[in-house]
């Protein structure tokens, strides 16, 4: 343990941040602030420099921003300079470049990083959502080879999400049929929707698909440990009236997974959702022969699991489910006391800063193996850092390879449609 201790101090990283604040003044996504808090209580980040706000002319008087420059945090627009500059004085190695924006302009921040010196990058989810800017960023990786670009996907770090992790694979083990439900709620786009926010969340690439779906995609994929194949029975839902009936508010879709026809997925997302609580994100798991089982961090605490008293259970009707079981605080990651008070509105105290908490060690992990350090090459990494990261040639890709094939099915009349194809 003394050995473990010693080499985890050689792990460490500068971390310079671009975003993290959204500054609406109604409807404002509280999400993006997390991110300051994220780096500044992970001990092996050292956080050097942050461009809150690195297309706009102003920095936001967001209060984190101002007590960051009281201080004494580098506070900046220009976020290539603070890459560059961070480069130059700690090495391209020790320099990790967060990006928190719009997703539109993911691929232009994460081109301005790598181009100023960045070796590794951790981008806000879907680091892209088409096909073109995949491959404008796979010509990067190509120019720039050594380039590590990992994406964000929270959820997956939760304890009651790990639970069903584990279930899946000693069914799959068992040749078990499998069916996977996952959903996400929201009821936002029923109130203000002329706010910046509402309009938005009416981009059906940047937010419906992407925002809501990539969440939904991931839990998929990484709870059953396996890729998604094809998506048929593709929908699009309209909840609005008006000026807004043509925009997609919401979607439907069926999975196919690789190599395993026991195993098949469900996507449901849906912006219009009346009964939906602050981010109502679910996943059903039904296995042959055993309890259903519901995590949904909406309506239960985030770091719990529900188990059904019926068959065909519907994860509406109280009735339907026992008590849940929960987790615990401390269950996947230590809390340390300073996290507490730390999650947006909604959001379960305990769970929200465990799962980001983890997320980060995950990543840390990754890079202490990338690098060959010590800790790694004497195989002492914690746990937790040894949990799968995702990056942008694994569920980055494929998140944009389902968001085209999702919308393929849909205009195509729910037709079958291979991702990739």
């Amino acid at each position: 343990m003394d050995k473990q201790v010693e080499l985890l101090n050689e792990l460490f990283l500068y971390v310079v941040l671009a975003g993290g604040v959204h500054h609406h003044t109604k409807g404002a996504f509280s999400g993006r602030v997390m991110w300051a808090d994220l780096i500044r209580r992970t001990p092996e980040f050292i956080f050097y420099g942050w461009a809150p706000s690195p297309v706009a002319n102003e920095i936001p008087r967001h209060a984190q921003v101002c007590n960051a420059e009281r201080q004494g945090l580098k506070v900046t627009n220009g976020f290539s300079g603070l890459v560059k500059q961070c480069v130059e004085e700690h090495g391209r190695d020790h320099t990790l470049a967060c990006i928190s924006v719009d997703t539109g302009l993911h691929v232009h921040l994460i081109q301005e990083a790598v181009e100023a010196g960045a070796r590794f990058i951790w981008c806000d989810k879907p680091i892209v959502v088409s096909m073109e800017d995949l491959a404008k960023l796979e010509a990067l990786q190509e120019k720039h080879s050594d380039v590590v670009i990992f994406g964000v996907q929270n959820h997956r770090y939760c304890a009651a999400v790990m639970y069903q992790r584990a279930e899946a694979q000693k069914a799959k083990k068992a040749k078990k049929k499998r069916k996977h439900r996952t959903g996400f709620g929201q009821a936002w786009l029923l109130g203000d929707q002329e706010s910046r926010q509402a309009l938005s969340r009416l981009d059906d690439f940047r937010t419906t698909l992407s925002d809501l779906g990539a969440h939904c995609f991931d839990l998929e994929e990484f709870i059953n440990g396996a890729d998604v194949s094809a998506v048929h029975n593709g929908q699009n839902l309209h909840g609005l009236s008006g000026d807004f009936a043509d925009n997609i508010t919401g979607g439907t879709c069926e999975l196919e997974f690789v190599g395993d026809p026991q195993l098949s997925g469900h996507i449901y997302v849906d912006q219009c959702l009346a009964t939906a609580l602050m981010d109502d994100l679910w996943s059903l798991q039904e296995i042959e022969g055993q309890t259903a089982s519901l995590w949904r961090m909406g309506r239960h605490s985030g770091s719990s699991i529900a188990l059904a008293t019926v068959a065909d259970p519907d994860i509406n009707n109280p009735a339907h489910w026992d008590k849940p079981l929960e987790f615990g605080a401390d269950e996947y990651g230590d809390l340390n006391g300073n996290f507490a008070g730390w999650s947006p509105p909604g959001h379960d105290p305990h769970c929200w800063p465990n799962m980001w908490r983890t997320h980060a060690k995950a990543i840390l992990g990754a890079y202490a193996r990338i690098m060959k350090l010590e800790i790694a090459k004497q195989e002492l990494l914690p746990w937790h850092m040894l949990l799968p990261v995702p990056t942008l040639q694994g569920t980055g890709k494929r998140t944009a390879q389902w968001i085209k094939a999702h919308v393929e099915s849909a205009n195509g009349n729910g037709k079958r449609v291979s991702l990739g194809a």
